[in-house]
């Protein structure tokens, strides 16, 4: 699942840029509206988002480790 996500973020204009961004803002709204009972409906999402985020720069490193070293 995560690996479809993220061959989308980067086949999207700016996408590595957009997602980067978009999660950091959802990340600090979050952490800001944490009391409210309603940030309950969005953690998953978010966990969501930050994993495709991770994995995408998981496979920009390992790209950049193989062109390089290899």
């Amino acid at each position: 699942m995560y690996l479809l996500a993220v061959d989308h973020v980067f086949a999207q204009d700016n996408g590595w840029k957009r997602m980067r961004l978009l999660v950091k803002e959802l990340a600090a709204a979050f952490a800001l509206a944490v009391p409210r009972t309603e940030t309950d409906e969005i953690v998953s999402h978010l966990t969501f988002f930050q994993r495709v985020t991770d994995h995408s720069m998981m496979n920009s490193f390992q790209f950049i480790r193989h062109r390089w070293f290899h």
